[in-house]
């Protein structure tokens, strides 16, 4: 729900996809035309990078997303440490793009590459991660509900909105209990 509420949002416009590019072309960003050589590798902003995948122009630089690998030691930190841990900002987004380049070989045929079990590992590792950080997150919420500059500094994007919303549903309740605690506005007398 909230993820890809958030893709059209400002938060989301200055993301980049890592991509290679498969054909020379002449393109327009924000204004300045730009010679994209094929074999290129760099970072283009995702609704551009997106429009030219279904061009066919340029691919996604597979070497820049994560294996499951990978994966599996961002986990192991996550759940040996009681602190958040520090992730890429945009860490969700290139975990799809990884799932995704899956998912397409899968259906291509190259299941002896990457098979369909890997995937499933991939997606459960993943949640695995979601769930830990989410849990420390609430935690972290719930101690001081007043955001933290400091700690937004380690989460992803998708997260600094759910630890602000958080932050403001938790301090809104607590204060709506101090009031009916103190006051007994509930009450008749």
């Amino acid at each position: 729900m909230m993820s890809y509420e958030l893709l059209d949002t400002v938060v989301f416009a200055e993301l980049e996809v890592p991509v290679e590019v498969k054909s020379d072309k002449l393109v327009e960003i924000g204004g300045l035309k730009v010679e994209l050589k094929r074999g290129a590798k760099l970072n283009l902003p995702l609704r551009l990078s997106h429009t030219l995948m279904r061009e066919g122009i340029v691919k996604l630089d597979e070497g820049k997303l994560y294996s499951l690998n990978m994966l599996n030691k961002i986990r192991w930190r996550e759940e040996r440490s009681e602190r958040l841990q520090k992730l890429e900002k945009d860490f969700y987004l290139k975990s799809r793009l990884t799932l995704s380049v899956l998912e397409e070989k899968a259906r291509q045929g190259y299941d002896s590459y990457e098979p369909r079990s890997s995937i499933k590992q991939f997606k459960i590792t993943l949640m695995d991660i979601v769930k830990r950080r989410v849990y420390k997150i609430a935690k972290i919420a719930l101690a001081n509900p007043e955001p933290s500059r400091d700690l937004m500094e380690i989460m992803t994007r998708e997260e600094r909105v759910l630890y602000i919303k958080l932050c403001d549903l938790i301090k809104s309740w607590q204060e709506s209990m101090k009031l009916f605690i103190e006051r007994g506005e509930v009450i008749e007398r």
